[in-house]
């Protein structure tokens, strides 16, 4: 179980960083990402499917798994409430946390028993971490060139225009607060960035709704199949690397078993609303005084 959530977090960390880093088509963009940058506070719902193929000895088995997630976003000061879920196996959990940032670190607490027990992670902030609101939008404007509009549908019971495109892994590789962000994500799972080479991993087809009332960015979606497909054999490798390791090992040939793992569909839907809607975050009085979690 450990590494299977060591893989979820992966994967949602990838996801959330292309959500917030994938999209352009300059004019109403523009005027979006100038919006979006001002917020105070905003909630972000997020649903992903994938297909993952294991297989061991010559057998294969499709496994489906399904992962949600709900955020309150604070911007001043910066909180987030989430509660993620996680479908696999036939079996269901989630986990509940806050997150809370300053300056100098990010404080982390999180619970797997609906708020009844707590643990708690405390990370120092790199300079890279200190990025705005702002500034993350704006990334999305260096990544503008190629979508067209495609129509018009309804999002929350409000029209929204619609424009689709597809970024490539050289176009991800070139924006530093794209690469800085997947390069972090993966040293932090103990992934050598040097084994990630971003321009390497294929394209995302996206498609993004802008609000025609209020001119924000109310949901896009990401065909994530051929990114994480090509990912995958990167973050196992690492993944199966300290498994045999803290197993005592280190040496063994798995490809002798025939195992591998792979994806099959992988797609991303995330809805932003409640625009300087959310009200103060208050971290519960348990999870304050959990005790840190082991590195």
């Amino acid at each position: 179980m450990k590494k299977s959530k060591r893989l979820i977090a992966v994967l949602l960390i990838v996801v959330m960083t292309l959500a917030l880093a994938g999209c352009g088509f300059v004019s109403q963009m523009t005027m979006a990402v100038w919006k979006m940058g001002r917020l105070r506070s905003y909630r972000m719902d997020m649903d992903m499917d994938m297909e993952i193929i294991i297989s061991v000895l010559g057998q294969s088995m499709n496994m489906d798994m399904e992962l949600g997630s709900k955020s309150d976003i604070s911007l001043k000061p910066e909180r987030t409430k989430s509660t993620m879920s996680v479908g696999m196996f036939g079996e269901e959990f989630s986990v509940l946390s806050y997150t809370d940032k300053t300056d100098k670190q990010t404080v982390t607490y999180s619970s797997q028993d609906g708020g009844k027990t707590w643990s708690k992670q405390t990370e120092e902030n790199k300079a890279q971490d200190k990025k705005t609101n702002k500034q993350s939008f704006t990334a999305l404007l260096k990544l503008a060139s190629g979508f067209e509009k495609t129509g018009t549908e309804t999002v929350r019971g409000s029209e929204a225009t619609v424009y689709a495109g597809v970024i490539n892994g050289a176009d991800l590789a070139s924006v530093t607060e794209v690469s800085e962000a997947l390069g972090n994500a993966f040293s932090a799972m103990n992934m050598s960035a040097e084994d990630l080479k971003i321009e390497d991993l294929g394209t995302v087809p996206v498609t993004i709704a802008i609000d025609n009332k209020s001119s924000m960015i109310v949901r896009y979606t990401l065909d994530l199949t051929e990114f994480m497909s090509n990912m995958m054999p990167v973050v196992m490798e690492s993944i199966m690397a300290e498994t045999q390791k803290e197993s005592g090992l280190e040496g063994l040939d798995l490809s002798m078993l025939g195992f591998s793992v792979e994806t099959g569909r992988v797609f991303a839907t995330v809805e932003l609303y409640d625009f300087n809607e959310v009200g103060e975050i208050e971290i519960p009085a348990a999870a304050l005084e959990a005790e840190e979690a082991a590195a």
